[in-house]
């Protein structure tokens, strides 16, 4: 690939994540927000983005699914990157010198069993690699942050306690994204996101439950885009044995919706630990 776009900045798990898939010498730029990356993948056809989509423990981003939506985009592939949170500090700052221990909100939540060890000293950021700058550059010696190897090495500080997520298996899923939408029949994978609405007054959610029991297809995913929202679009994530089965689903998901938009036929790609991502943030 010619560039990858990808959300936050240098020392974030983004980053890691697309050290981990990358090629070495490709560029890597950053955006501010998910928002942003998805206008930036759409405007640049030539380069690929990395967005982050669920976390096996807080579960799909919604909001994410929107802006694929919204902005036309493919997936191309899939990757699966273990999760590995850090406590770390200045060194020398001992684990009984910490009057706040600050990270993403995401990242707090899936380290709420450590965290409940020290209820006082919990703090927000609006990035685990953010709040691991802040000690860094404003040299807070009381002040941990919760963050990646990858900020601990970027920013200079300690690691105090590794692997403090609550689930050890907990991983990351994230997209490789690319320009264009996705044609009914596009992609060679065993895997696809597609985008539907359903009539609530119908019996087509149950119809394609059913179908999906019977033909062996896992339903991963079949949630409202937007649950405050009357226009009834639905995320649907689907994996299957091969094309020939997914043409009979594609034709099963056309009978059921009133509209159908394929975001993407694509595989899943599972990394090794040694290039693990440590959260979705």
């Amino acid at each position: 690939m010619k560039k990858l776009i990808t959300f936050g900045s240098v020392g974030t798990f983004h980053e890691e994540a697309a050290l981990a898939v990358v090629k070495e010498n490709t560029p890597i730029e950053f955006c501010k927000t998910f928002e942003q990356l998805a206008v930036q993948i759409r405007k640049n056809e030539a380069c690929t983005g990395l967005m982050a989509i669920s976390n096996s423990t807080v579960g799909p981003i919604m909001s994410n699914y929107h802006h694929l939506l919204n902005n036309d985009l493919q997936v191309v592939k899939e990757v699966v990157l273990p999760v590995n949170h850090n406590v770390m500090v200045l060194p020398g700052v001992k684990l009984e010198d910490l009057e706040e221990i600050k990270s993403h909100p995401l990242a707090l939540l899936q380290c709420a069993n450590f965290l409940s060890r020290f209820p006082w000293i919990e703090g927000k950021s609006e990035s685990t690699a953010f709040a691991a700058e802040m000690i860094r550059k404003d040299n807070l010696r009381k002040t941990a942050a919760i963050a990646s190897r990858q900020a601990a090495r970027h920013f200079r500080l300690e690691i105090l306690a590794e692997n403090i997520a609550d689930d050890p298996t907990n991983n990351t899923h994230f997209l490789l994204l690319r320009s264009g939408a996705a044609g009914l029949g596009d992609g060679w994978g065993r895997r696809a996101t597609v985008a539907l609405q359903l009539d609530p007054e119908s019996t087509a959610m149950q119809e394609l439950k059913t179908y999906m029991q019977q033909t062996g297809v896992e339903l991963e995913l079949l949630r409202p885009l937007n649950e405050q929202e009357q226009d009834h679009w639905m995320i649907a994530v689907l994996s299957f044995t091969g094309p020939g089965q997914w043409f009979g689903i594609l034709d099963e998901l056309t009978v059921q919706s009133k509209a159908l938009k394929v975001l993407g036929v694509y595989d899943r790609e599972e990394l090794p630990v040694k290039t693990n991502v440590d959260s979705l943030m």
